[in-house]
C-alpha cells in the first residue's frame, strides 16, 4: 500500500511509505477547523525546533484539502512554517488507510459521508516509511496530544 501526499508549494508527490529518517505526521481533518488552527498546528508550530530535536527529519502536517486551500489556510494563520512542511491527501486519499476517519471515532458512527469520511486527526511516527508509534485523537474536536509524549516516543526512535 502507498500512501502519497501532495507538497502545498509545488504539488510534488511524497509517497511516505519511501520517505527515508523519522517523520512525525500530523493528520488534520479540514483546513481552517476551529480546534486545527487554534490549537493543534500551534502546538506542533510553537514546539517545532524541540520536535526536530528530539530527532525528527521531517515534520509533515497533511489535510484532505486541496493544496491550494491548506497555503492559503498556512499564510492566514502566518505559522512559521520554516521547520514544517504542509501537504494535500487530496484526489487519493490515501492515509486514511494510516489514521483512519472521523467516522471511525465513537460516537461518530452516524456522521454524514462529507464529514465522517475525512481524515482523523492523529500524531503518528514513522521511521523508514514504517509507523512505530501513533496516537489517535478521540475526539477530533478536541486536542489532548500531550507533548511530552511525543518527544518521549521520538528520543525512543531515535535512541536517544
Amino acid at each position: 500500500m502507498t500512501a502519497t501526499v501532495y507538497t502545498i508549494s509545488d504539488n510534488i508527490p511524497i509517497n511516505l511509505r519511501e520517505v527515508k529518517g523519522v517523520t512525525v505526521l500530523v493528520t488534520v481533518p479540514a483546513a481552517f477547523s476551529g480546534t486545527c488552527t487554534n490549537i493543534c498546528v500551534p502546538a506542533i508550530s510553537d514546539n517545532a525546533a524541540r520536535i526536530k530535536e528530539a530527532g525528527a527529519d521531517l515534520i509533515l502536517i497533511v489535510s484532505e484539502d486541496q493544496p491550494h486551500a491548506i497555503k492559503k489556510w498556512v499564510e492566514h494563520a502566518r505559522w512559521n512554517i520554516e521547520k514544517i512542511a504542509f501537504a494535500s491527501d487530496f484526489g487519493k486519499f490515501e492515509v486514511k488507510e494510516l489514521v483512519g476517519k472521523l467516522s471511525d471515532e465513537d460516537g461518530k458512527k452516524s456522521l454524514p459521508p462529507t464529514l465522517g469520511e475525512l481524515l482523523r486527526r492523529s500524531y503518528s511516527i514513522l521511521k523508514d516509511g514504517e509507523v512505530v508509534w501513533q496516537f489517535k485523537e478521540p475526539d477530533s474536536a478536541k486536542y489532548t496530544l500531550d507533548m511530552e509524549t511525543l518527544i518521549k516516543e521520538l528520543e525512543k526512535v531515535k535512541g536517544k
